[in-house]
């Protein structure tokens, strides 16, 4: 009973030392593997010591520090892919899943995509890198392939079956990007963009009576812990 008390608090120990907040839905195999290896030596550690401390008997500890990370080693990856698949049928099947667009630089995009990627119900189909050269179209940028620049973007959005777009460039003013927002609204998207270019947007473009029209929400973006985005609408 001792043995067991000490496996569980070692499985508790070691699945707070993750990260919980990573989205399974689009971890590759490999990395399935790889968690899984990182996992179990850990889990193994912390039974170890743990029951060294409390000097559990000799054949408890040998079973245990052996025989189950051996096992959860291979079942854990097979478990998260049952867990993946069904995710991914609930999506299809109830419609929860939001095809995303994003509009971005190449020194935000990375930390834009990891963030999204974390809410499974939202699957990623293309980045536009407004500055990416167009030899660099058809890449992969974070597992995301990049499917435009600056010259074409609005084509892309176009012909893609987007739900949602998101915005995260840096300009002086949100003048120039009014019609293009417009555009994407009229398209039935519903656009996210920095809480920045809102305010300058709402400066040029509307009145104190509108500002009903932006909701707000919190999301992690480039250079900051956590910052602020709106939809437009």
């Amino acid at each position: 009973m001792q043995t067991i008390c000490l496996l569980m608090l070692a499985f508790v120990a070691t699945f707070i030392c993750f990260d919980q907040t990573e989205n399974i839905v689009t971890r590759t195999s490999g990395e399935e593997i790889k968690l899984s290896i990182k996992f179990n030596v850990l889990l193994a550690l912390v039974c170890s010591t743990a029951m060294l401390l409390t000097k559990a008997t000799m054949l408890d500890s040998r079973y245990f520090t052996l025989a189950v990370p051996l096992i959860n080693f291979a079942l854990l990856p097979i478990a998260h892919g049952l867990l993946k698949r069904s995710l991914l049928q609930i999506q299809s099947q109830s419609g929860l899943e939001s095809l995303v667009g994003l509009i971005t630089t190449q020194d935000r995009a990375e930390l834009l995509i990891n963030e999204l990627q974390r809410d499974w119900s939202k699957r990623i189909s293309g980045v536009a890198i407004l500055e990416a050269p167009a030899s660099e179209i058809g890449s992969t940028l974070a597992g995301v392939p990049v499917t435009a620049n600056y010259d074409n973007f609005m084509d892309w959005i176009r012909q893609a079956a987007l739900d949602e777009i998101y915005v995260d460039i840096p300009m002086d003013s949100g003048e120039s990007f009014i019609l293009v927002l417009e555009e994407m609204e009229s398209m039935g998207l519903t656009v996210h963009f920095r809480l920045l270019l809102l305010d300058r947007i709402e400066e040029r473009c509307c009145g104190e009576t509108s500002a009903v029209r932006f909701s707000a929400f919190w999301a992690a973006a480039p250079e900051a812990t956590s910052s602020r985005w709106a939809p437009w609408s």
